[in-house]
């Protein structure tokens, strides 16, 4: 061919740092998720205890 060495680890740089790359990505995104759906039940949860008390002034005033 020529005088220039043949790279036997071609790409193999570039396809560490994207696997890293993309790793973190991912474990970015899954804490945000895991994030909302704490935010998400305890806003539901909150709900349903003000539907609770509710029913049960309800309850207390029939009485």
């Amino acid at each position: 061919m020529n005088d220039r060495d043949i790279l036997d680890n071609v790409g193999e740089i570039s396809r560490e740092m994207s696997k890293r790359y993309a790793e973190s990505q991912y474990e970015q995104f899954h804490q945000q998720r895991q994030h909302e759906v704490v935010v998400g039940a305890d806003k539901r949860l909150a709900d349903l205890s003000q539907l609770a008390h509710q029913l049960s002034n309800k309850t207390c005033k029939n009485d």
